[in-house]
């Protein structure tokens, strides 16, 4: 969890190859784990980075608009549904 004047941020991470077809297959699950989590953390932000080793890119899972605005400002992508994926 991150601090960030008053708000509390979860972030989930994961480095692996095949990082697309986890998502892609288990974005559900993602989405429910993530919900678990922003309640039982009391959070008011959450996300997943999910880092592709073998291609370099970033996908970061979030349902949330605020969430996804967020990440769309501070780290300049765009969500198509509840991925961004970034490269580098």
């Amino acid at each position: 969890m991150v601090c960030y004047g008053w708000q509390k941020i979860g972030i989930a991470q994961i480095e692996m190859i095949g990082a697309k077809k986890l998502i892609e297959g288990r974005g559900g699950e993602i989405i429910q784990a993530l919900k678990g989590i922003k309640k039982e953390m009391d959070l008011d932000y959450v996300f997943q980075n999910t880092i592709e080793l073998e291609e370099a890119k970033n996908f970061f899972v979030a349902q949330e608009v605020e969430t996804q605005k967020l990440l769309e400002k501070v780290l300049s992508v765009r969500f198509d549904g509840v991925i961004a994926e970034r490269s580098g």
